[in-house]
């Protein structure tokens, strides 16, 4: 009985179908309040959908109960995080890997925050452990990818992308950050290329069409942090005021950030 709960509330979330996955939860926690398991997925769960404190508290029970267990800790930094809670996020995620070193999100999440504080030197090291214990882990390629980006270095940028989309050829993610690494990069075609065929992945998050134009935006006004001459100069001005005509052409809306 415990186990063919457990799996259906995983199964019904899995599907997306998080009222009748949390109320399968409720439903076990009932019958066994002391299952530290059930308490680390229903708050992966619960994060799903929002409720970020119950996340918490659910997250912490199942630590309670058992102490060493580091789905338990990664759930819960997870928690912590959609909360706000970086500091404590990241020292949940360390508890995870002192328990388990292997534990893949821990390494991974460890890598987001290091790059949201700027050590990006950190925060590839993270992710390229990472990769190590799964290299088909392609969420930390893409972080690469973001690191890259951030630090100008878009021929890395691009390799990492590609190498992602080697690894899984429909993933639309994927698609978008090889084709804002082209974009960057003065390569218009190419990246109009992927992001056609970004277009036919399926299956594809709900806001697609915007991301797509939020990637040529961001691929057609890129500039360098530093452009390497004045020749480099003209050359970003120039290319800067034709994304700016080209982007005139383009179809699709973005949601105002300032509208809640």
């Amino acid at each position: 009985q415990r186990e063919t709960l457990l799996a259906l509330a995983l199964f019904l979330h899995d599907q997306e179908r998080y009222e009748e996955s949390e109320a399968l939860f409720r439903q076990a926690l009932l019958a066994y309040p002391e299952d530290a398991e059930i308490y680390s997925n229903f708050s992966a769960l619960l994060q799903e959908i929002g409720k970020w404190p119950e996340a918490q508290a659910v997250a912490l029970r199942a630590i309670e109960l058992n102490p060493t267990y580091a789905d338990a800790w990664v759930n819960y930094g997870s928690a912590l995080l959609g909360s706000g809670e970086r500091e404590r996020a990241a020292s949940a995620y360390q508890a995870a890997l002192q328990f388990n070193p292997q534990r893949v999100e821990a390494l991974y999440w460890l890598g987001r925050l290091a790059a949201v504080n700027h050590d990006f030197p950190k925060a590839l090291d993270y992710f390229d452990k990472a990769l190590t214990l799964c290299p088909h882990f392609v969420e930390s390629l893409l972080a690469k990818v973001v690191v890259y980006e951030f630090s100008d270095q878009l021929q890395e940028a691009e390799s990492c992308a590609r190498l992602a989309l080697q690894k899984k050829p429909h993933h639309f993610d994927a698609h978008l950050a090889l084709a804002f690494a082209l974009a960057a990069q003065g390569k218009d075609g190419e990246a109009e290329e992927v992001l056609q065929a970004a277009r036919q992945c399926r299956p594809q998050p709900s806001d697609a069409a915007e991301r797509i134009l939020d990637t040529q935006i961001a691929g057609r006004l890129h500039l360098p942090a530093i452009p390497e001459s004045q020749a480099a100069i003209a050359h970003w001005r120039a290319r800067y005021r034709e994304g700016l005509n080209a982007l005139l052409d383009l179809p699709g809306t973005l949601t105002d950030p300032t509208q809640y």
